[in-house]
């Protein structure tokens, strides 16, 4: 009888470690599944601020672009009475969202349409930008180069604008639109050509005229 006890207390004995074994086991698994749920929770925790940032970025993305389509409007209208374009009615921009190809996808993106209604001998009728005159397509470019400008704070960190090719434009108009650009910058630089820069002296009293020597090699 005291030989089976003695088998029976070394079989509990080896059970028993058995059993911590086992349980050890469990605790680590635990632990790892415990840690596997923080990590699942501050992930979850990154995703929602993520979420939440995104939104953020693309309500700042849509209200910049709906400010960029105000100002333009705004600008052109302003700047086509100022230099008397008359056979122009309009020009505006449209801010659409169409399915774009980039690369292999296609995704959903916001385009600007640039619309021209003009005013002739025929009535009033829509217009393409290729077909406005060089003086025309060089003030809507500047104006859209403004717009950009004046929606993105560029101001703030560079507090200069240069005008440059726009000799397509008449002497008196490039003074309208310089005495118009100069309120927008601290510091505005304009490449003329001396008789357009005698029309923005008369124009501008504050103006500084450089004279520069194209011919020196």
């Amino acid at each position: 009888e005291h030989a089976a006890v003695e088998d029976d207390l070394i079989d509990t004995e080896v059970a028993i470690r058995q059993s911590e074994t086992e349980l050890d086991d469990i605790e680590s698994k635990i632990e790892e599944f415990e840690t596997e749920l923080e990590a699942e929770d501050m992930l979850r925790g990154q995703h929602d601020e993520l979420v939440d940032e995104i939104e953020k970025l693309q309500s700042h993305v849509e209200d910049t672009e709906r400010e960029l389509v105000e100002e333009f409007d705004q600008t052109i209208d302003t700047v086509l009475e100022l230099l008397g374009y008359a056979n122009i009615e309009r020009i505006w921009i449209e801010r659409k969202r169409k399915d774009v190809k980039v690369g292999r996808r296609t995704e959903e993106q916001t385009v600007f349409e640039l619309n021209i209604v003009r005013e002739g001998g025929r009535g009033v009728y829509a217009d393409d930008l290729q077909h406005l005159s060089e003086s025309e397509r060089s003030v809507t470019g500047l104006v859209v180069a403004l717009t950009g400008y004046i929606v993105h704070d560029v101001a703030d960190v560079c507090p200069v604008m240069l005008l440059d090719s726009v000799e397509m434009i008449d002497s008196t108009r490039i003074a309208q639109l310089v005495e118009y650009f100069v309120d927008e910058t601290g510091y505005l630089v304009a490449a003329l050509l001396p008789e357009d820069s005698a029309e923005v002296n008369d124009s501008v009293p504050d103006a500084t005229l450089m004279e520069i020597d194209t011919n020196v090699e």
